[in-house]
Parts: C-alpha cells; structure tokens; sequence
C-alpha cells in the first residue's frame, strides 16, 4: 500500500508542477475562463486532464511503440503549433482591431456557450499535443529507476489517476487566475486577449524555430 501511495503522489505533483508553468493550454484555459465563462474553462481541462490520463496509461501498455515513429511524431507537433498558432493570430488581430474601432462591436452574451465544445476542444488540443510524451517519457524512466514507481498495472493505474487530477488542478489553478483578474478594475479584455493571442504566436513561433534547427522527431 506504502508503495501505491508513493505513485500516485509522484504522479500528483509532478503532473501539477508542470501544469502550473505557463503554456499554450494554460494560456487558452485562461482566454476560456475570461472569454466565455468560468465552467467552460473547468471543462477544458477535465477533457485535457482525462485524455492524459489515458493515453500515459497506453503508453504505459507499450503504446510508446507507435508513438516513437519518428515522422509521425513531428508531423504531431507541427499540426499543434499551426492550431495555436491560428488561434493566437485570430485572437491578436481580431481584437486588435476592435480595440481600434470608434464603435466597438456590443459585448456578446456567452452565458449559452455549448460546455460540451469547451470540452471537446480540450480533448482534441490535448489529443494532437505529441510533448506530454516526451515529458511523461523522462519522469516515468527516473521514477521506476529510483523504485519510486513500480512496473505493475496497479500502481500504472494509481499514477495515471493522479497524473490526471494533477493536470487538471494545474489547469483550476489557471481557471480561478483568469477569474481574478477578470475582476480587478484595470482588467480590459481587449488588451488581456491580445496578451494571450501574442503569447501564442511568440510560443509557437519559437516551437517552428526549434522543429527547424533540431527536426528530431524521436521521443528520447
């Protein structure tokens, strides 16, 4: 039991402190939280969280083996930089503009915004997005090398549970951060989207840099 409970702690923390560090996702939780509202954001990442979970378990299961194609793992991480990429040019621009306007365009009421899409976009985001493996391939080689993680289904399935939950508290972390500042009387939603819209394309750009220089598409 000692041991079960060692897993799944690793699993925990570890997942939560790289959730935490600023990211595409984390900054889309946040445009999602601000944009819409503050369940559409928590939906977000429940779905990101649950597709983790799943695919480290496969992973786990000897998934691994088609995953480290070496093609298909950097025909993954373009398709997801061109995805935020779009999104951060759209979301930079579009507001940009706006924000220029002499008659603003009225506010748009997102109390009736589909939940099940906000959900779905963060099964499909984080179902594209091939570096969780690579993160994911590190930890679980220190871990088991350190008998911190034991090479048994039962403590996969506890590690895996709690990498989910560590996920998607990093990502209700980022939820509740989007609320605050939605709530400061400095806060402008123009000027925060186009922060995030930036923060997109910066990241990407610097993605498409490092895929070009170090084409690599091995997992380790």
């Amino acid at each position: 039991m000692q041991s079960l409970i060692i897993s799944f702690l690793s699993g925990y923390f570890i997942s939560l402190s790289g959730s935490i560090a600023p990211s595409n996702m984390s900054a889309t939780t946040m445009a999602l939280t601000v944009e819409k509202n503050k369940r559409a954001g928590l939906l977000f990442g429940l779905g990101s969280a649950i597709v983790e979970a799943v695919y480290i378990r496969l992973y786990f299961h000897g998934f691994d083996m088609f995953l480290k194609q070496g093609t298909l793992f950097l025909i993954l991480q373009w398709v997801m930089l061109v995805i935020f990429l779009v999104i951060g040019l759209v979301m930079f621009i579009r507001h940009g503009k706006k924000q220029l306007a002499k008659n603003p365009a009225p506010k748009k009421d997102y109390s009736n915004y589909s939940l099940t899409k906000a959900f779905l976009m963060g099964v499909m985001i984080k179902a594209l997005n091939p570096l969780q493996f690579v993160f994911w391939t590190f930890w679980s080689s220190y871990l088991i090398s350190n008998n911190w993680l034991e090479a048994t289904n039962a403590h996969y399935n506890f590690f895996c549970v709690a990498l989910g939950l560590g996920t998607y508290s990093g990502f209700v972390l980022y939820v509740f951060l989007g609320r605050y500042l939605a709530s400061r009387s400095f806060f402008s939603k123009n000027i925060f989207r186009r922060m995030v819209g930036g923060f997109l394309c910066l990241t990407s750009i610097a993605w498409a840099i490092k895929l070009v220089f170090s084409p690599v598409g091995n997992m380790v």
